[in-house]
């Protein structure tokens, strides 16, 4: 959400540059399991460095940079496990970090103004996280595993149960989702008093922003990248019987 520019990423730009130009990046190395650190390596250098293949970890640079991908390239199945731990990451993200983040800040506002309208964001925010928890226990207990068992490949542990999934089920949280998430900041913005309460509000916005920036992210990732290359993988595993 700080970004300013557009760069569009290639194998040989530097990471460091990358990350001061847009640090939403640094979230992509987290949700990569990439080290914060990135030395003076290339893009190119440093996904070779954490053993990702350099064309998915551009194509995600790219979409963090404001790019949404146009297909998925030389992506292979061995790409397909890489996505899920990406995407199980981000889940990590947003139960332990910007959920008890947001719910503290919300706390705080309602110190600040003991109001009805307050406790309501808190009631509402609650009910809507709610349903974010619901679509990614969905992922990691249907979704993942199916993908995993249709292309023969190892199933995240712990996770071994689901047998069947949903693309229209994927689209249609996404959708729900995000228009609540909307709701919630413009109650924020343009409903709820303030009463000295500016700088913990610009806080909670912020955060709001950061989750809603990320989870568009994870939303195209499913959308654009993970269930497209799934079909196409499919296809191809049909025209050489």
């Amino acid at each position: 959400m700080y970004q300013t520019k557009k760069t569009f990423v290639k194998p040989g730009m530097k990471m460091a540059d990358l990350i001061s130009e847009n640090p939403s990046l640094m979230m992509l190395l987290e949700h990569f399991r990439c080290e914060l650190v990135v030395h003076d390596y290339t893009v190119e250098q440093l996904s070779l460095q954490h053993q990702v293949n350099p064309d998915l970890f551009i194509l995600f640079c790219n979409l963090y940079n404001g790019f949404t991908p146009s297909g998925t390239g030389n992506l292979s199945r061995e790409d397909v496990v890489t996505i899920i731990s990406f995407l199980s990451n981000t889940h990590h993200y947003y139960k332990n970090d910007k959920y008890p983040e947001i719910r503290e800040y919300i706390e705080q506002l309602y110190q600040k103004n003991n109001l009805a309208e307050v406790r309501m964001v808190g009631k509402f925010f609650n009910e809507y996280f709610s349903e974010v928890t619901e679509h990614l226990d969905y992922e990691e207990q249907v979704a993942f595993p199916a993908i995993c068992k249709k292309l023969g490949l190892d199933v995240p542990a712990g996770n071994e149960g689901g047998e069947s999934y949903s693309v229209s089920v994927y689209r249609d949280h996404h959708t729900d989702i995000e228009s609540k998430l909307s709701e919630l900041k413009n109650l924020l913005l343009k409903y709820i008093p303030l009463m000295d309460d500016q700088i913990v509000r610009r806080k909670l916005l912020v955060s709001l922003f950061e989750l809603e920036f990320d989870l568009n992210q994870h939303s195209i990732i499913e959308e654009t990248i993970l269930i497209p290359l799934v079909k196409k993988i499919e296809a191809e595993a049909k025209r050489e019987k």
